[in-house]
């Protein structure tokens, strides 16, 4: 934005957005800097034509750069929008850097600040109304300096009006005010130290206040601004002294965050909750978020508006006592000034809203009985929208008639142009599907006809919680690289919002496309880089559950399959508090590695006998760890077979056949064995972890041979030592995954195994070598009391 954006253009900021009530030393203060501007861009374009010796300024800043001018723009935007600030705020904010401003304005500004400082009333009434003149200086042929119906034009005509329509006593009264802004500052012959006693700013700021409550009509007709000091109350300057007293003997307060007028807060505000709705990373944190609120609750006590922000603000912080207080406190302060039917219409969004923040926190029947109040008001007024809302959170809590309500829902949605509802109906119904057997079609199908909505009514932050859904499916389905895919084009969208130039996102659902980028790298392996990605994760959500999950998982893995068992017992303690479920799965598999098989049926019970509840993915999980500790596994494997087929579960559909192929062989039946192992390889191997490939092949290896040596009568020397060559490769591609994965139980029993098979066909020296090497691994890793059982293991 150029200077002439700022001085030309109109509508960017309405008059009264900026303004406060009354005048203050802050407005006055920018006044001056935007008329010290104009002042030196009318001495540079005047003397643009002379030459460098006659204009008096250099050849660089004959034309000030773009870069400058755009800085300055940025600057008084902000000045005029924010809060009040004291001297030495805005003196950091000059001097910080962050705006590449012109030196010779800025030491205008200081100048001019510090000769107004020390003229009587009437100079400062006068500098203060000449500042509308430049809206009539025309330099050059573009127009005014500052154009009339421009916003700086707006802002100066009023802080000109409301010091023209002061009284003699109230501009006296602003007067010293004015002067109490600057007393420790423009006079300090230190500028640099006075603001390093920015944080003394509040005694200062409190110090005004109370000239302000006490002033007299005394006028400040000496020229030497120290005299003028002489003529405040005593009992103002005794309550300095005190509190310049206090303030030595007490830490260093922050500084004080200056007055909010309504505007102001009202911009803050909007802008605030729009982050947290859409960009929570660049909102300000909650510690400073309620800061402010609170100033500016101090400012303007009926300001409901602000216990919705502090609502929002305590709800992405997880405190439930801080969100319902602030709900309660916006809607009890909303309701005073309403007419009845607006009473009416609050009572029934509170309660929807207090039935939102239950279900937040998981308390489903506090939910419940809060939006059957907001259902029965909807009713009783005919509000066919509230109705809607607290339909669909009705059939998100219940479990009763949920695909009627659902498609009611949706249909009704459509009716009402509510598209978000009937888009997330949309998402919410192939969640639905997708956990009661549908088929995959159907899900993605329904999935399809939300980006059908979000697409041609543009809205982003669904299409993000629809990629985030895909994503998920695609997990659940078990094809691993398109979940990695849709995580990733979750990561990859960028919407920007031209209103609060913020990204419009769902950060939910980019915590978890994280995550599962953080997930698929564990699988294979590549635990620093899943480190990296947990730890951004944690810097961008640093409340949210899901990376915490995922890190508690990659410690459980890493310490499982290097035989920590103390390390995984306690990955697995900290997972329980954040998905009891999932950490019940990961606690029987260590109680296995661990030969615990009672310990297995016990960490798993509860799972399976809690069936609505438990995803069906977690469920065949804990069949497969069960069969492996059961004298009879047979029927606990095809039981899990028919679940994860019914739903479609093909990667765990394809562990239940390498799980019952294991059975077969060690019931002596190879040749069936190999059959399923064959079947089900491809899957393994194309869409599961390092981990679980380098089983599937250990287990194809040890198929084959057993098949080998059931068919050596009819098998020659040649045919058999091509087959155990051939296995003898696959089995270093396994130890090479076991390797990368740090299972290093694994990779001695591969090496077990190579070098019974390298002796078997008369291979001395390798099996020279791998005894060797078996012994190097088992000196560095050496084997625990209770080894790992050397069949297929589940992730």
């Amino acid at each position: 934005m150029a200077a002439k954006d700022l001085l030309h253009c109109s509508g960017i900021l309405s008059s009264d957005q900026s303004l406060k009530e009354h005048i203050t030393p802050h407005k006055t203060a920018v006044a001056i800097f935007i008329q010290e501007y104009c002042l030196w861009k009318i001495k540079v374009e005047s003397n643009r034509d002379k030459p460098a010796e006659f204009s008096g300024l250099n050849e660089e800043i004959c034309v000030i750069p773009p870069k400058h001018r755009r800085d300055f723009c940025m600057l008084v935007l902000k000045l005029v929008q924010c809060p009040d600030l004291d001297y030495f705020e805005l003196m950091e904010i000059l001097n910080s850097g962050e705006y590449a401003l012109l030196p010779e304005h800025v030491e205008n500004f200081k100048h001019e600040l510090r000769s107004v400082a020390n003229r009587d009333v009437g100079s400062i009434m006068e500098a203060i109304v000449g500042t509308t003149r430049l809206m009539g200086i025309e330099p050059s042929n573009t127009g005014p300096m500052v154009h009339k119906s421009s916003p700086a034009a707006f802002f100066l005509r009023r802080v000109a009006l409301f010091y023209n329509k002061l009284s003699f006593s109230q501009l006296v009264n602003a007067c010293k005010e004015w002067q109490a802004y600057l007393q420790d500052g423009v006079l300090s012959e230190k500028p640099a130290w006075a603001i390093r006693r920015r944080a003394d700013s509040s005694c200062y700021s409190s110090d005004r206040v109370e000239r302000h409550q006490q002033m007299d009509l005394c006028s400040i007709s000496k020229n030497d601004f120290s005299l003028s000091l002489e003529l405040l109350p005593r009992q103002t300057k005794q309550i300095k002294m005190e509190s310049e007293s206090m303030s030595m003997d007490k830490p260093k307060a922050t500084s004080s965050s200056g007055t909010w007028s309504r505007r102001q807060a009202e911009l803050f505000i909007a802008r605030q909750a729009a982050l947290i709705h859409n960009d929570i990373n660049t909102a300000l944190p909650p510690a400073k978020l309620h800061q402010k609120i609170n100033e500016i609750l101090n400012a303007n006590p009926n300001h409901v508006e602000a216990h919705y922000l502090s609502y929002l603000n305590y709800l992405r912080s997880k405190e439930f006592c801080g969100a319902m207080h602030s709900l309660r406190h916006y809607f009890d302060r909303m309701t005073m000034s309403m007419t009845q039917e607006e009473k009416n219409k609050s009572f029934r969004y509170s309660a929807l809203n207090i039935a939102i923040l239950h279900a937040q926190f998981n308390q489903k029947e506090a939910a419940l009985d809060a939006l059957k109040e907001a259902i029965s008001l909807s009713h009783e007024e005919k509000d066919n929208i509230c109705l809607q809302h607290a339909q669909a959170w009705l059939y998100n809590l219940t479990e009763e008639n949920k695909s009627i309500l659902l498609e009611r829902s949706i249909c009704k949605s459509g009716e009402l142009n509510l598209n978000y509802l009937a888009s997330l109906g949309f998402q919410f119904l192939s969640q639905l599907s997708a956990s009661r057997g549908g088929r995959p079609a159907q899900v993605f199908e329904a999935i399809m006809r939300s980006d059908l909505l979000n697409c041609q009514l543009s809205m982003p932050d669904m299409f993000g919680k629809s990629l985030s859904l895909k994503a998920a499916l695609w997990a659940l389905y078990g094809k691993s690289e398109m979940a990695s895919l849709a995580s990733q084009l979750l990561l990859h969208l960028s919407h920007c919002d031209a209103v609060t130039s913020s990204t419009l996102h769902n950060a939910d659902g980019t915590c978890q496309a994280i995550c599962n980028v953080a997930n698929f790298l564990i699988e294979l392996g590549e635990y620093q880089l899943a480190v990296i990605v947990l730890d951004y994760a944690r810097s961008l959500y640093p409340t949210s559950k899901w990376w915490q999950v995922v890190e508690q998982i990659l410690f459980f893995t890493q310490a499982l399959y290097k035989g920590q068992w103390q390390a995984a017992h306690t990955a697995v303690r900290q997972l329980s508090t954040l998905d009891k479920w999932e950490s019940c799965v990961r606690l029987a598999e260590l109680l296995l590695a661990k030969g615990d098989n009672q310990g297995v049926k016990d960490a798993v019970e509860e799972l399976l006998n809690e069936e609505a509840s438990v995803c069906h993915s977690l469920r065949v999980r804990a069949m497969l760890l069960i069969s492996k500790t059961s004298p009879t596994p047979v029927f606990i494997l095809t039981t899990a077979l028919s679940i994860a087929s019914f739903h479609f579960l093909h990667y765990l559909t394809a562990l239940v056949i390498m799980e019952i192929a294991q059975v077969q062989l060690n019931m002596g039946l190879p040749a069936q064995a190999l059959k399923l192992v064959d079947h089900s390889l491809l899957i393994i191997l194309s869409q599961g972890g390092l981990y679980d490939q380098a089983c599937a092949l250990f287990l194809y290896v040890k198929c084959k041979v057993a098949w080998a040596a059931s068919l050596s009568w009819d098998l020659d020397h040649k045919n058999k030592t091509n087959v155990i060559t051939e296995c003898l490769g696959v089995l270093e591609t396994a130890k090479t995954n076991f390797r990368k994965v740090e299972a290093f139980n694994k990779v001695k029993e591969s090496l077990h195994l190579q070098a019974l098979l390298s002796n078997e066909i008369g291979c001395y020296k390798n099996r020279n070598r791998y005894s060797l090497e078996f012994r190097q691994i088992d000196e560095e890793y050496p084997t625990k009391s209770v080894p790992v059982p050397a069949h297929f293991a589940s992730p």
